[in-house]
């Protein structure tokens, strides 16, 4: 039997983190929830994956793509428009899809494997996973009835573990246009099961959730240049791919003294943006390889903050000024007394300093204060960041 993974939405009300990347590899303690998902139905005996990818199709592609490198797993990436809704996407690779199959959203995890397991094994011609809420979608009495819009008398959601086994899935698909439709008509034309289980959801459909999946989490901020890429000469910008060179032992010293309870944020000043020098394009581009990489390094981004102004224009986001550090504590409700700013220039550390957070330089001028590596700054980071544990026991 093949899964079905949905990831191509947007995730809007998933920003700032699908800003910069789709809502496939929001992480979930290090990971990102797609790679969780995968695992899981490999554990459960499902080696055949669709992974229907649209927002940012090539990040969920290149990261799955080396993550599986070397896995018995088949695993297709197929691209579809990012507008697609759904049904469309769905009703692209009907013929690739074929019979019975297995319905996942990207956004949702559940890691009872007992109950998954319970609706592959059934021989229902829609089997859904459910949870009990006071509002939902599913009743299950007298008989499983799913509906398009939730209410309280519905009262167990779907969780989007849909054994789909019915043979006028895609002909009643292609008829409504609508994935909520068609499930709703077939549960009524046909004797469906819903399988319970309970508190099992982990989801990061919204950033509000997110935020509460991630409140144990360490968080470190990175500047970009001289940190996570060669700094170009002064007043130069990195514009065109050939130029980007990766700071491999901040990376390596990142990986092995705060990966894998740590997520990171990158907060950059890029005026080549402003100067016509770098293009939008480009820059975007750049920012999704670089975040793809430390993904697949086990690094655990969230987030990516960029000032494109001139540095004429007097903004409140370009370091020194703490704009963006702050936007990035108010987003994922950060607290100051546990974040560390790592960068490689003064203007790095009075930002932190202008943020109330603690500020480390990584150079090797010899300055007071100055550590000539990531990994002779370790210590002192790592007591900062350890606060959050000590404040919440």
């Amino acid at each position: 039997m093949k899964a079905v993974i949905l990831a191509g939405g947007k995730g809007e009300r998933l920003r700032p983190l699908t800003n910069v990347m789709p809502k496939a590899l929001a992480p979930i303690n290090g990971i990102p929830i797609i790679k969780r998902q995968i695992d899981n139905l490999i554990t459960l005996g499902i080696m055949e994956i669709l992974v229907l990818t649209g927002y940012r199709s090539d990040m969920i592609s290149n990261y799955l793509k080396a993550e599986y490198a070397k896995s018995q797993v088949e695993l297709n990436c197929v691209k579809t428009p990012v507008d697609f809704s759904p049904a469309e996407r769905l009703l692209d690779v009907s013929q690739e899809v074929g019979g019975t199959f297995l319905l996942l959203y990207c956004d949702n995890l559940v890691e009872d494997l007992t109950s998954i397991r319970e609706v592959i094994k059934s021989y229902s011609p829609l089997t859904f996973l459910v949870e009990k809420r006071e509002q939902g979608n599913v009743s299950i009495l007298p008989r499983v009835l799913y509906d398009s819009v939730r209410s309280q008398e519905s009262p167990y959601v779907e969780l989007g573990f849909i054994k789909i086994a019915v043979e006028s899935f895609f002909s009643k698909l292609r008829q409504l246009n609508s994935l909520q439709m068609t499930l709703k008509e077939l549960s009524h034309e046909y004797d469906c099961k819903a399988v319970k289980t309970a508190n099992a959801l982990q989801s990061v459909s919204n950033i509000s959730r997110f935020n509460k999946l991630r409140r144990n989490r360490k968080t470190l901020l990175l500047d970009r240049d001289g940190i996570l890429n060669k700094k170009m000469p002064a007043r130069t910008y990195l514009s065109k791919i050939e130029d980007y060179m990766p700071l491999e032992d901040n990376l390596d010293a990142l990986a092995e003294h705060f990966s894998p309870s740590t997520d990171y944020i990158i907060i950059t000043n890029q005026p080549g943006v402003a100067t016509k020098e770098v293009s939008t394009e480009f820059l975007d581009s750049l920012h999704s390889q670089i975040i793809t990489e430390m993904l697949i390094r086990g690094m655990s981004v969230i987030g990516c903050y960029v000032c494109t102004h001139h540095w004429e224009d007097d903004c409140d986001c370009r370091k020194p000024k703490p704009g963006m550090i702050n936007q990035a504590k108010a987003d994922y409700e950060l607290h100051s007394e546990n974040l560390v700013y790592i960068g490689d220039e003064d203007k790095d550390i009075i930002a932190s300093k202008n943020a109330n957070i603690l500020g480390i330089k990584i150079s090797k001028d010899g300055m007071p204060g100055s550590f000539d590596s990531i990994s002779a700054a370790s210590k002192e980071i790592d007591r900062k960041l350890s606060f959050l544990h000590l404040n919440r026991e």
